[in-house]
Protein backbone atom coordinates (compact mmCIF):
# COMPACT_ATOMS: atom_id res chain seq x y z
CA UNK A 1 0.00 0.00 0.00
CA UNK A 2 3.14 2.15 0.73
CA UNK A 3 3.91 2.26 -3.35
CA UNK A 4 0.72 3.11 -4.24
CA UNK A 5 0.72 6.35 -1.89
CA UNK A 6 4.16 6.94 -3.43
CA UNK A 7 3.40 6.35 -6.96
CA UNK A 8 0.00 8.28 -6.35
CA UNK A 9 1.98 11.31 -5.01
CA UNK A 10 4.89 11.08 -8.01
CA UNK A 11 1.72 11.41 -9.97
CA UNK A 12 -0.13 14.10 -8.47
CA UNK A 13 3.30 15.85 -8.44
CA UNK A 14 4.07 15.52 -12.23
CA UNK A 15 0.77 16.87 -13.04
CA UNK A 16 0.65 19.95 -10.78
CA UNK A 17 3.78 21.05 -12.42
CA UNK A 18 2.94 20.09 -16.29
CA UNK A 19 1.84 23.07 -18.33
CA UNK A 20 -0.31 22.75 -21.16
CA UNK A 21 0.41 25.75 -23.69
CA UNK A 22 -1.37 26.82 -26.60
CA UNK A 23 -1.43 24.80 -30.04
CA UNK A 24 0.00 27.49 -32.00
CA UNK A 25 3.18 27.72 -29.99
CA UNK A 26 4.92 24.94 -31.97
CA UNK A 27 8.70 24.07 -31.31
CA UNK A 28 10.88 24.37 -34.25
CA UNK A 29 11.86 21.28 -35.47
CA UNK A 30 15.45 22.23 -36.76
CA UNK A 31 16.38 24.70 -34.13
CA UNK A 32 19.11 25.81 -32.16
CA UNK A 33 19.44 28.09 -29.45
CA UNK A 34 21.60 31.20 -29.10
CA UNK A 35 25.37 30.96 -28.81
CA UNK A 36 24.91 27.06 -30.51
CA UNK A 37 25.51 26.35 -33.92
CA UNK A 38 22.56 24.15 -36.13
CA UNK A 39 23.91 21.69 -38.34
CA UNK A 40 21.71 20.63 -41.64
CA UNK A 41 23.01 17.23 -43.21
CA UNK A 42 21.05 15.87 -46.31
CA UNK A 43 21.52 12.64 -47.97
CA UNK A 44 24.32 11.72 -50.06
CA UNK A 45 23.41 13.05 -53.69
CA UNK A 46 21.16 15.63 -52.17
CA UNK A 47 21.17 19.99 -51.53
CA UNK A 48 19.85 21.71 -49.07
CA UNK A 49 16.94 24.20 -49.87
CA UNK A 50 16.40 27.05 -46.96
CA UNK A 51 12.48 27.38 -47.16
CA UNK A 52 12.30 29.29 -43.71
CA UNK A 53 14.84 30.60 -41.28
CA UNK A 54 14.13 33.61 -38.39
CA UNK A 55 16.86 34.84 -35.95
CA UNK A 56 14.76 35.64 -33.38
CA UNK A 57 12.05 34.35 -30.39
CA UNK A 58 8.39 33.43 -31.28
CA UNK A 59 7.69 30.94 -28.43
CA UNK A 60 8.50 31.68 -24.75
CA UNK A 61 11.12 30.61 -23.05
CA UNK A 62 9.57 28.31 -20.91
CA UNK A 63 8.32 26.00 -24.42
CA UNK A 64 11.85 26.60 -25.71
CA UNK A 65 15.97 26.96 -25.03
CA UNK A 66 14.82 27.65 -21.57
CA UNK A 67 18.53 28.22 -20.21
CA UNK A 68 16.88 32.06 -19.00
CA UNK A 69 14.27 33.12 -17.17
CA UNK A 70 13.63 36.38 -18.70
CA UNK A 71 10.09 38.20 -17.70
CA UNK A 72 8.44 40.48 -20.57
CA UNK A 73 10.67 38.48 -23.12
CA UNK A 74 9.91 39.84 -26.76
CA UNK A 75 7.90 36.28 -28.48
CA UNK A 76 7.42 38.55 -31.46
CA UNK A 77 10.99 38.96 -32.19
CA UNK A 78 11.69 38.25 -35.97
CA UNK A 79 15.19 38.78 -37.92
CA UNK A 80 14.67 40.30 -41.44
CA UNK A 81 17.57 39.47 -42.30
CA UNK A 82 17.80 35.43 -41.07
CA UNK A 83 16.61 34.11 -44.86
CA UNK A 84 19.39 35.55 -47.12
CA UNK A 85 21.46 34.68 -44.35
CA UNK A 86 20.93 31.25 -44.00
CA UNK A 87 20.32 30.52 -47.85
CA UNK A 88 23.63 32.08 -48.67
CA UNK A 89 25.42 30.03 -46.04
CA UNK A 90 23.63 26.54 -47.04
CA UNK A 91 21.61 26.79 -50.29
CA UNK A 92 23.06 24.10 -52.63
CA UNK A 93 25.80 22.60 -49.86
CA UNK A 94 25.15 18.70 -48.71
CA UNK A 95 25.82 20.02 -45.42
CA UNK A 96 26.43 23.53 -43.56
CA UNK A 97 26.65 24.71 -39.95
CA UNK A 98 25.30 28.06 -38.99
CA UNK A 99 25.51 29.91 -35.70
CA UNK A 100 22.64 31.29 -33.92
CA UNK A 101 24.55 34.66 -32.75
CA UNK A 102 24.15 38.16 -33.11
CA UNK A 103 27.57 38.88 -34.33
CA UNK A 104 25.59 36.33 -37.75
CA UNK A 105 22.16 37.82 -37.73
CA UNK A 106 22.54 41.55 -35.55
CA UNK A 107 20.07 41.73 -32.79
CA UNK A 108 16.36 41.99 -33.64
CA UNK A 109 15.17 42.09 -30.40
CA UNK A 110 17.79 43.09 -27.27
CA UNK A 111 17.32 41.51 -23.98
CA UNK A 112 15.04 38.35 -25.48
CA UNK A 113 17.11 35.13 -25.37
CA UNK A 114 17.00 34.16 -29.55
CA UNK A 115 17.62 31.05 -31.21
CA UNK A 116 17.80 30.04 -35.14
CA UNK A 117 14.69 28.02 -36.44
CA UNK A 118 15.02 27.31 -40.09
CA UNK A 119 12.56 24.86 -42.37
CA UNK A 120 14.30 23.61 -45.63
CA UNK A 121 14.06 20.63 -47.92
CA UNK A 122 16.99 18.09 -49.54
CA UNK A 123 16.27 18.31 -52.88
CA UNK A 124 18.44 16.44 -55.54
CA UNK A 125 20.17 18.21 -58.07
CA UNK A 126 18.81 21.73 -58.71
CA UNK A 127 20.07 24.94 -59.52
CA UNK A 128 20.26 27.31 -56.59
Amino acid sequence: MDVFKFLLFIILEFLTYTTVYPQDWQIPPHAACEHFNLTIICPENQKIKVTYANYGRRVPSSVFCSQYDIPNENTDCVSANSMPIVQGLCDGKRTCSVAATYAVFGDPCWGTHKYLEVEYDCIEGGTF
